[in-house]
């Protein structure tokens, strides 16, 4: 296993630190005395470490930044350990060289697979490394508009970098920017690299970029199976990106492109999933907004994985009152009106995604925004059970309350949806997969203009047939 060092001037967290990550066999070495820690990595090169930040004479911050400045020492998988936890903190930990951030109390058994992930990935990234030509270090902001230029007229990329990453390759563009696979040289993996995009008419760059850190941040904290993870954030000159992970395979808006529906013994394991997305997102305080096709992940390894969270959220907040944010034909009834989105919000979107995924149909798409948002507020989609009988009656029931137009009329939560799910696939022994074969690693497709996320005008939408 792996020699993991362990940094903390508790000797009882020590104590327990050391029990627990021994017994999953692992080699410890462990200090209370932060001025050792150098010595100690250069004496035991571990793998991995595990740094208090709060500690007499030097701070965990202060070994954190000496630690990368060394370039033998720099791609050190460190997870920061600490009882500090607003987000200005998780803020200067992550930009500090940080790969994880645990708040005290904390479970001993998460901190063990918090730190294993992180060194499986660096395995799996080493194993694959593949050589990048040493790019041009433009400024962030000329750099996007480079990479942006070369994606609007299809030429080749050139060598270009978004702070520390290496682009190798387009992967897709939407309403809120525009992915590339990138490279870590320093962790020595591949990442997703987005950039985001903002309508100059309706934000203040200097508040987006900002409100863009803490959406980061926030997300970054989502550490669950069936959640994108972001790693990094880099801003500059009114102008950001992310690096996050990288999922190998199509979005669930490419796989109905190519194969208008999911079966139904793959529909209720996906279901399972992205509701458990959303509960563990939920519990975090943070509402997604957009649930759609195009946001869910579907890997070759037979992940599933939501992403975009936040994003939308801190659009909307700085966008003009009179405006909605989403994208037509997902937003809930109360979105229409004018309401806050909220958890209900997102359980509506995802009844959306479900009933299309089960039928190949979306129930509210028309051929303009108002006559979709019309018909989202209006029209009682036919049951499900009549239009794919082989769907189990117990998941068409739950879709169906998804559906409902009055958010009191919903399920109470996401975890409730999740576990519905679950016990459906469980009982009928349901899982997913996804084959190479299904779903070939090509470019994104949008199926239709309208699958986009826009800025609404508010007052132009009644109730009156359009």
């Amino acid at each position: 296993m792996a020699k993991i060092l362990m940094v903390d001037d508790s000797p009882d967290i020590l104590l327990v630190l050391r029990a627990t990550f021994e017994n999953a066999g692992h080699d410890v070495i462990a200090t209370e005395n932060p001025k050792e820690v150098l010595g100690l990595v250069n004496e035991h090169q571990p793998e991995a470490m595990v740094l208090d930040v709060m500690m007499p004479g030097v701070t965990g911050w202060d070994v954190l930044r000496e630690l990368r400045q060394q370039p033998q020492h720099e791609a050190i998988p460190v997870v920061m350990l600490s009882a500090l936890s607003d987000v200005s903190d998780r803020i200067k930990g992550l930009r500090g060289g940080a790969d994880d951030y645990q708040v005290k109390p904390f479970d001993p058994d998460e901190l063990l697979a918090r730190v294993e992930v992180l060194l499986n990935r660096k395995t799996i990234s080493a194993s694959q490394a593949v050589p990048v030509a040493t790019p041009d270090r433009l400024p962030l902001a000329e750099a996007i508009r480079k990479l942006e230029r070369h994606f609007m007229h299809q030429e080749q990329l050139d060598d270009v970098s978004l702070g520390r990453y290496e682009v190798v390759d387009l992967l897709g563009s939407g309403a809120m920017g525009t992915v590339f696979r990138g490279w870590d040289p320093k962790l020595q993996r591949s990442v997703a690299l987005k950039t985001i995009r903002f309508d100059a008419d309706h934000l203040d760059r200097k508040v987006q970029v900002h409100r863009l850190l803490e959406e980061a941040v926030a997300n970054a904290r989502l550490q669950h199976q069936n959640i994108v993870t972001v790693y990094d954030y880099g801003d500059e000159d009114n102008a950001a990106f992310i690096a996050m992970e990288l999922v190998e395979g199509t979005t669930l808006e490419g796989y109905l492109t190519d194969h208008n529906r999911v079966p139904a013994h793959r529909l209720i394991p996906l279901a399972a999933a992205m509701a458990r997305g959303l509960a563990v997102a939920h519990a975090n305080d943070l509402v997604h907004r957009d649930v759609k096709p195009g946001n869910v992940l579907l890997g070759f390894d037979s992940c599933i994985k939501v992403t975009d969270f936040g994003i939308s959220e801190f659009i909307s907040k700085a966008s003009r009152p009179e405006t909605i944010f989403g994208t037509p034909g997902y937003l809930a009834p109360e979105c229409l009106e004018g309401g806050k989105a909220t958890e209900q919000s997102d359980l509506f979107a995802l009844g959306v995604v479900l009933y299309e995924a089960a039928t190949g149909k979306h129930p509210f798409i028309e051929k303009t925004w108002r006559k979709t948002l019309h018909r989202t507020m209006t029209f009682e989609p036919p049951a499900l059970g009549k239009i794919v009988p082989e769907v189990p009656r117990g998941a068409a029931e739950v879709i169906a309350h998804l559906l409902q137009k009055r958010e009191a009329d919903r399920p109470e939560n996401a975890q409730q949806v999740a576990d519905a799910f679950e016990d459906i696939a469980a009982e009928q022994t349901m899982t997913w997969s996804l084959d190479n074969e299904e779903a070939p690693p090509t470019r994104p497709r949008r199926r239709r203009e309208s699958t986009r996320s826009q800025h609404l005008p508010l007052h132009s939408f009644s109730l009156q047939p359009a």
